[in-house]
């Protein structure tokens, strides 16, 4: 069975060489010229792998690619050695390049059969197209998004010049502060209002320019915000300044917190309200002050209102009621025995030879005279009853729930009185009397009016009858009230 190889590969069946193209000189320059071809091809392309590869050094597998130059170029030489054999007999040579050929296609394919796989995963060109659209997306998003992050970081730069224009230009303090009290940051409203540099304030806290009757009071609103119980706060405190001096501020604190609600630094925005609390001081001064002068003024209204009411109602020598309020008295009096029946009495008084103490001594005389008389009067009289003066030397008694036998009993007391009086007036002497009518507050019939002139009656009674006593009204004396002659 090996006979047929064993033939095959036998030398003995070898045709010479010489013999092997027929001796057609045609023939041997046909595969002179296709040699010779194929040999300068196999030649050109290993020069076009190289400087392919030298170009595109990222390319994988450069091994493989130089390993196909090396078989190339040593199949191109076994074909110029076919050539170079026609005329030359180095069999060995051309057999050993074939040799060298062999081996190193053998060690290529050995080569290419490793990176099989590794060539097979490599993408489509379809992969590749679909990759690169990825890629391109990938870059449009991605330059989208610097384009975006540019111009966020271009507002966010001008919104913190804005912020440090702000910051730095306001006409009211801010403050940053950290979420235990310490101060990060001042603007140069805040330090002028204290008098502190900027390096002397971000070591300090609020509690250590901050009045002592405020501190706790803030620590509690502090609290309640850091809890979350108010969004902000706001107070009107005292500061204290490097130069120990008060300085009253109108204070308003947020806090600002991260997306999961924790606290991160307070923002604290100060007015400097002095001028405001001083004006606010001055005008409640003032107005205390125009309290006080209202208050002395209504009081001094309010006397003279009472002085002019007492004037009003009372006489100005005496200082009894005068005949206007103690009509008024008498009207009520009237009203209230016919409303309950209670007996009051109404006394008629006029005295007797005032006109000679007058004519004698002179008005000043019987104005003493009167004020005299007046004060006897007053201290014999009940508290509860009402003395007045009617006129000239008359006077009128009302005498409250007292019926006309008692009444006459007070009025014999006053009669009694007078009689032991004695004016002295420089080196003279007055012996006085009186003349009194007394008349009932029962009669539903009489009206104050009535009253009065039945009492004027009764004392006219008196004096016709001699003077110096005490007349009581009756019904039948009305008729004389027509006839009153003045007496003094």
């Amino acid at each position: 069975m090996l006979e047929p190889v064993k033939n095959f590969f036998s030398s003995n069946s070898f045709i010479p060489h010489g013999h092997c193209y027929l001796w057609k000189p045609q023939l041997v320059w046909l595969h002179v010229a296709s040699d010779s071809l194929i040999g300068l091809a196999y030649f050109s392309i290993p020069i076009m792998l190289i400087y392919f590869v030298h170009k595109r050094r990222d390319m994988p597998f450069q091994g493989i690619f130089l390993m196909f130059g090396a078989f190339i170029i040593s199949c191109g030489t076994s074909h110029l050695m076919a050539v170079w054999t026609l005329w030359h007999p180095d069999y060995w040579l051309s057999g050993g390049i074939k040799l060298t050929t062999a081996l190193i296609s053998l060690y290529t394919a050995i080569e290419l059969f490793g990176l099989i796989p590794q060539a097979l995963a490599l993408p489509s060109p379809a992969q590749l197209e679909a990759t690169n659209q990825k890629l391109a997306q990938e870059i449009s998003a991605s330059e989208a998004a610097v384009r975006h992050r540019i111009l966020a970081e271009a507002a966010l730069k001008q919104s913190e010049t804005r912020f440090r224009l702000v910051f730095e230009d306001a006409a009211t303090g801010i403050v940053l502060a950290n979420v235990s009290g310490e101060l990060m940051a001042t603007n140069p409203a805040f330090r002028k209002m204290l008098g502190y540099s900027e390096n002397e304030l971000s070591k300090m806290r609020f509690t250590q320019f901050t009045h002592s009757d405020f501190i706790s009071t803030e620590a509690e609103l502090y609290r309640e915000m850091v809890e979350g119980l108010r969004d902000f706060y706001q107070l009107e405190k005292i500061y204290i300044t490097k130069q120990k001096q008060m300085v009253w501020g109108h204070l308003t604190v947020s806090l600002v917190r991260d997306a999961e609600e924790n606290p991160q630094f307070c923002i604290a925005m100060v007015e400097n309200i002095t001028e405001r609390k001083q004006s606010d001081t001055a005008l409640r001064h003032y107005q205390e002050h125009l309290e006080e002068l209202v208050g002395a003024r209504t009081a001094e209204l309010t006397r003279v209102n009472e002085q002019l009411s007492w004037q009003a109602s009372h006489d100005a020598l005496t200082d009894l009621v005068n005949r206007r309020e103690f009509e008024k008295c008498l009207e009520r009096a009237v009203s209230t025995a016919r409303a309950s029946a209670q007996e009051c009495t109404l006394c008629y008084m006029d005295l007797d030879h005032f006109k000679i103490v007058n004519d004698t001594c002179g008005h000043l005389a019987g104005d003493e005279l009167l004020r005299q008389i007046s004060s006897l009067l007053q201290n014999r009289c009940r508290k509860s009853d009402t003395l007045a003066r009617l006129g000239g030397d008359e006077f009128g008694l009302l005498l409250y729930q007292c019926s006309l036998e008692e009444a006459t009993r007070v009025v014999q007391k006053l009669h009694k009185s007078i009689q032991e009086f004695r004016f002295v007036w420089q080196d003279q002497t007055f012996t006085l009397g009186i003349s009194i009518g007394l008349v009932s507050i029962n009669d539903c019939r009489l009206n104050p009016e009535n009253i009065l002139n039945a009492a004027d009656t009764a004392c006219y009674s008196a004096k016709k009858q001699g003077r110096n006593q005490v007349h009581v009204y009756r019904v039948d004396e009305r008729e004389l009230q027509e006839q009153q002659p003045k007496f003094s």
